[in-house]
């Protein structure tokens, strides 16, 4: 497959335009065909070798308000039952292990940095197998996926809005002669993927840059090498990680939602407008809120009440077939 490399003027007018109000042609898209397609174009995880692995390097370049970082990112990947996820920067690092029937994961601090954060959900945009149960672009139930075609600057792309009820989840934008996806974008947030190669049948970007509000906080460059052995060191549990059991029962149930068990309204400021501010949570194994960010924001004082108010919220965790998982979700706090 030739390989589709987008020039710095269309990633500039990309950002600039992603946010904005596009014109959109009257043709119909299958939205959930190209992501399905978009898939299994990328999905070089099902070319593991017997016997070997996958390894996906990334030399990360971060760029935050106290400064600029430099980050390393490595996945080995035998099976979706055997696999490794290590993650480091100069103030936080975290391995994730699963491999013979245990996770192992072991991580300081125990919340990630945003900058960490932003990193890890853009990157899972291309961590996508084509045989998973459920398309891998939503963790949210009942989901549709209404597309269209939109002209971003002077180029045109097919965009997919994955939407879950009122609630837009994020857009997912393709090229529509090679159906590579070229960015997504949340809120402020748009992750974009570029000089495309092929890999073993497939086709994989080689970089990646992660932007919010037009700003760059993360410049990635990726590269994909095949293990025809792996060292059984390599999967072993870090020494002080916290283990856990998997469960062995096949189940294509949904997920469960977090249950709130206490709620407590937030503090009215005075001398501010009405409105709502929105909240993403997210809520680990074991109920525990570990990350927190302002998704639709009022004033600082407002915020600042809607996350103090969330700080003493209580949740049992979400599940799927009888086991707790991390989730996220989005609470609403009026005022």
């Amino acid at each position: 497959m030739p390989r589709f490399q987008p020039t710095t003027l269309f990633l500039a007018v990309l950002i600039l335009t992603a946010l904005a109000p596009s014109s959109v042609a009257k043709d119909k898209i299958n939205g959930e065909a190209l992501l399905r397609n978009s898939t299994q174009l990328m999905d070089i995880w099902s070319t593991t070798p017997a016997g070997g692995a996958l390894k996906l390097q990334a030399d990360i370049s971060f760029h935050t308000p106290s400064g600029d970082k430099k980050g390393k990112f490595l996945l080995l990947w035998i099976s979706t039952s055997s696999w490794r996820y290590d993650l480091t920067t100069p103030d936080f690092s975290e391995s994730y292990l699963k491999n013979q029937g245990k996770t192992s994961q072991l991580q300081n601090p125990k919340q990630a940095p945003d900058y960490v954060w932003n990193f890890q959900r853009a990157i899972s945009a291309v961590l996508h197998k084509t045989d998973a149960a459920q398309l891998n672009y939503t963790l949210v139930e009942n989901a549709s996926y209404p597309a269209k075609s939109e002209a971003i600057g002077n180029t045109n792309l097919s965009c997919v809005y994955i939407s879950a009820g009122p609630k837009l989840v994020e857009r997912g934008c393709f090229d529509p002669a090679s159906g590579l996806l070229q960015f997504v974008n949340e809120g402020n947030k748009a992750d974009v993927f570029s000089d495309y190669a092929p890999f073993g049948g497939k086709t994989f970007p080689r970089h990646m840059r992660v932007f919010i509000d037009q700003t760059v906080v993360a410049d990635a460059e990726l590269k994909l090498e095949v293990l025809d052995k792996i060292d059984e060191t390599a999967m072993a549990a870090p020494a002080g990680a916290e283990e856990k059991e998997v469960s062995t029962k096949k189940c294509s149930d949904p997920a469960i939602p977090p249950r709130v068990l206490r709620q407590v309204k937030p503090d009215y400021p005075t001398g501010v407008s009405r409105g709502t501010v929105s909240v993403l949570a997210v809520i680990d194994e074991t109920g525990k809120v570990i990350r927190t960010e302002v998704v639709h924001s009022l004033s600082p004082a407002q915020d600042s009440a809607a996350l103090n108010a969330l700080g003493q919220w209580q949740f049992s965790p979400a599940t799927k077939c009888g086991n707790p998982i991390q989730t996220e979700t989005t609470l609403n706090f009026d005022f």
